[in-house]
């Protein structure tokens, strides 16, 4: 959601109640404010019993983005236990190259479908977490995540692949003829 109009109270909590609804494997929203609206938030959560505000959680990035971006930076790496990237964050561009694509074959080798799987959801995250707290992370975990980043969409566009084309044509008659 981007907010590019002032908003207090009520209407604000109802809007980040909105955004931050789950929905299968999507963890929280993201809310984008062009206009300065932390203080109203702060201001709205003081309005708001105990309760509602362990529903909305806490609203300072360093105690809630932050910590969430190092636990994904950790599951990421975990998946990647036994592969050797660091030329990715000390290598020349072409040492890069070759850390990302022998990354992506570690990550979709034969009989790592489920690890597959639980590195493009936690990749994801990983990146959401990271645009909420880019100036909290250390340089060396800035390159990591953009590392993963890299590996996730390379191994999006393998995984989709198959599936695009057909998605194109299904149920489109002029196709068909």
């Amino acid at each position: 959601m981007y907010i590019y109009k002032p908003m207090k109270g009520y209407n604000l909590m109802q809007a980040i109640a909105r955004v931050n609804r789950v929905f299968k494997d999507k963890e929280c929203g993201l809310i984008v404010d062009y206009v300065g609206i932390a203080s109203a938030l702060k201001e709205a959560m003081n309005d708001y019993t105990a309760r509602d505000r362990k529903n909305y959680g806490d609203t300072d990035v360093a105690k809630v983005a932050y910590p969430k971006f190092q636990e994904k930076l950790s599951v990421c790496r975990d998946l990647f236990y036994g592969y050797d990237y660091s030329d990715f964050i000390h290598g020349s561009n072409l040492a890069r190259s070759r850390a990302i694509s022998g990354a992506v074959n570690f990550i979709v080798a034969v009989g790592k479908e489920d690890d597959r799987d639980t590195f493009l959801k936690e990749a994801l995250m990983l990146k959401q977490a990271l645009s909420l707290c880019s100036s909290l992370a250390a340089k060396d975990e800035r390159i990591e995540a953009a590392f993963f980043e890299s590996v996730r969409v390379l191994v999006n566009r393998l995984v989709n692949q198959g599936g695009r084309e057909e998605d194109l044509f299904a149920g489109n008659e002029c196709a068909n003829q």
